[in-house]
């Protein structure tokens, strides 16, 4: 999981570029949908800086207020309380009764960090790609996952943007550390595809993308 989230502020910036989203927020970021998701719920979208792997993952999720409680009537509001205050308190809570297994795989279902483990990585901040290049992405990623000496080369390059969600939803690849690196794991990917065609492709969006400047950006 950290392996695929460490590098995600660059390759967000590479595969979605949104810089005007319906019902958005005044102010020219390069991704206004980044942005959205940063400031909805932050605690919800915005997996903390301490936490790196998946291992960190159940304390996160548990320390997570409630969304809500499904219940039969039409009230589903939650008291102010974590999942791990739940567990806790069981019966003794405001909710009255104990999580069941269904409960927390709900609270679970609430959550929207860029990556989400569902029993496999659901990589969240490259979905919704035009239909012609869907499988660019996916390819980057899996290429960039491959193996342990992959991963550890792809981990380096992302080192310094590694937490930079924000800075690079705004700038984009205006930000040299951020365009630095976007080409340094494109060409990684490229390197490793599962074919040459794809790496081909990959080369290709690779140009498309870092070569060419992103919209102006402003500072709201």
């Amino acid at each position: 999981m950290g392996h695929a989230q460490r590098g995600g502020s660059c390759l967000d910036r590479d595969v979605r570029r949104v810089p005007r989203i319906a019902g958005g927020v005044p102010g020219a970021w390069v991704s206004q949908r980044m942005r959205s998701w940063l400031f909805l719920d932050r605690q919800r979208t915005d997996f903390p800086q301490q936490h790196h792997s998946l291992s960190d993952y159940p304390e996160w999720a548990l320390n997570t207020p409630l969304l809500c409680v499904r219940c039969d009537g039409k009230d589903w509001s939650a008291p102010p309380l974590t999942l791990g205050q739940w567990v806790d308190e069981g019966a003794r809570s405001a909710i009255g009764r104990a999580p069941t297994v269904s409960d927390v795989e709900y609270h679970l279902t609430t959550l929207f960090p860029p990556v989400r483990p569902k029993g496999f990585f659901e990589v969240r901040y490259i979905d919704q790609q035009p239909s012609d290049q869907w499988h660019i992405p996916i390819a980057v990623v899996a290429a960039l996952t491959s193996n342990p000496a992959v991963i550890s080369q792809a981990r380096d390059i992302a080192e310094e943007t590694a937490r930079w969600w924000l800075r690079a939803a705004r700038l984009g690849l205006t930000e040299p550390a951020v365009k630095r690196a976007s080409r340094r794991l494109l060409a990684l990917a490229a390197e490793h595809a599962d074919s040459p065609e794809l790496a081909r492709e990959i080369d290709t969006f690779a140009g498309q993308r870092t070569c060419h400047p992103s919209p102006t950006v402003g500072a709201r």
